[in-house]
């Protein structure tokens, strides 16, 4: 227990937030495989926390079981990405009154079906992606040595038209803006062509890249 009361103290947990003001670490435990302890504690921890979760016991619309079949026939023939406008006319299309439509989004994103983020200032809540290994993929190309681009964790703008090729171009600052809420790049101006250059910080050397230090 003091060593818990510790290392509480030193991380802190209450600094970690998302951006939505949402404390990310929710508790801290020591276990042991070997001595089987800590473990029963643990799991009454996160029972914990799933029992405080939103939706955990409420009861929901058939309409919304509707929706994720609709959307998961979409998941397999189309783009798995639809703007707000698109997503809304579908969920009432399948009787899900407007003033719901947002509820029921949250609650697919909650429940690993989809992904939306409400977030207006980063334009995200006009995006939902059907499927959640999309924007797996998405973070993949980014992070990958498959490529050069981004070799010494910066990578240009320009270089983003090669490495997301396989993505519609038109929702290219849309995929931008989901690597920088994730914390998985971050833009500073490029003074050289007046647009932005992007830092992938788990791309970085141990030396800092030309050009980076002004």
């Amino acid at each position: 227990d003091e060593f818990i009361s510790r290392l509480i103290r030193t991380i802190k947990p209450d600094r970690f937030r998302n951006k939505l003001g949402i404390q990310s670490i929710k508790g801290i435990h020591a276990l042991s495989c070997k001595k089987r302890t800590g473990i029963r504690e643990l799991m009454e921890d996160i029972s914990e926390v799933i029992q405080k979760a939103r939706f955990i016991g409420q009861l929901f619309p058939s309409s919304w079981l509707k929706l994720e079949q609709t959307l998961a026939t979409l998941r397999n023939t189309t783009t798995p990405i639809l703007n707000w406008k698109e997503f809304s006319r579908i969920a009432i299309g399948c009787h899900i009154e407007e003033e719901s439509v947002k509820e029921a989004a949250k609650y697919l994103h909650m429940i690993g079906v989809l992904c939306y983020f409400d977030d207006p200032r980063s334009g995200l809540d006009d995006l939902v992606i059907l499927d959640p290994q999309f924007l797996t993929n998405v973070m993949s190309a980014i992070v990958t040595l498959k490529h050069r681009y981004g070799s010494e964790g910066v990578i240009l703008k320009k270089d983003l038209l090669h490495i997301w090729k396989e993505f519609p171009r038109n929702i290219h600052s849309k995929l931008i803006n989901l690597l920088e809420r994730f914390d998985i790049a971050q833009g500073i101006p490029d003074k050289l062509t007046g647009t932005k250059k992007y830092i992938v910080p788990c791309l970085l050397p141990d030396t800092t890249p030309a050009g980076l230090s002004e």
